[in-house]
């Protein structure tokens, strides 16, 4: 029996939806490093992460963090949530600004490399004395500048890990081009606030990727604190 015209229009519909979530699967050598040194990233876990993420119209990151998974997933749209706004104004920015912020962070890293400017450049970016663009580039200085790239708050919201030591702090210039790079940039946003309301957002075809901070094992250290506040057990519920 011959198929309609209207069953053949369905069908190639429904083929040409499938092919449009197929995602762009890249190889091991192919993998983007994140810009950022981060607690918990998940770079190193790209092969496995990969493998088991479904195909799907957008994907939905509650926690993004160092982002290795969003720049190397190769979904065509992605929302991306993290409660550090810190975090997400620097993505915002070199979305926005794109070489501007390039540019501006390399300064940082060229004049700042010392323990006095170390604690200045801190002390100004924990007084708010910046502008977003500058705010955003002494972030980055700060993760690549202190001591074990731990970006850690004080409960009063202010970035308290000390001064790294580094001869020479790497700078991810080519991390930053392939970001700007990215096609997916035109069709991603950054937000910063509570991780069930991005969940909640998600519709069909949307694609969750969770990876919240891991409550400690009893007696053992953890890390938990990317904001001003720790993330609790009862959230990990």
């Amino acid at each position: 029996m011959s198929k309609s015209i209207a069953s053949i229009a369905i069908e190639k519909q429904d083929t040409m939806a499938e092919i449009s979530y197929m995602r762009t699967i890249r190889t091991p050598d192919e993998y983007e490093r994140p810009i950022f040194k981060w607690v918990g990233g998940k770079f190193s876990e790209l092969p496995t992460v990969l493998e088991h993420l479904p195909h799907g119209k957008r994907l939905i990151e509650p926690f993004v963090g160092g982002g290795s998974v969003f720049t190397n997933a190769g979904f065509r749209h992605n929302l991306l949530n993290d409660i550090n706004g810190d975090l997400i104004n620097f993505y915002q920015t070199l979305q926005r600004e794109g070489h501007s912020l390039v540019t501006l962070s390399y300064s940082f890293f060229k004049n700042y490399n010392n323990a006095d400017a170390y604690l200045e450049v801190r002390e100004a970016f924990n007084r708010g004395k910046y502008d977003q663009l500058h705010h955003a580039a002494a972030f980055l200085y700060l993760n690549r500048h202190c001591f074990n790239g731990v970006t850690r708050y004080n409960q009063n919201g202010e970035f308290n890990v000390g001064y790294g030591k580094y001869k020479a702090p790497y700078f991810p210039h080519a991390e930053m081009e392939a970001f700007l790079a990215d096609d997916v940039l035109k069709n991603t946003s950054f937000v910063s606030g509570d991780f069930a309301s991005v969940i909640e957002a998600a519709g069909e075809d949307d694609v969750i990727f969770c990876d919240p901070p891991y409550e400690p094992l009893p007696d053992t250290e953890g890390f938990t604190s990317y904001s001003g506040n720790s993330f609790r057990f009862d959230e990990q519920k």
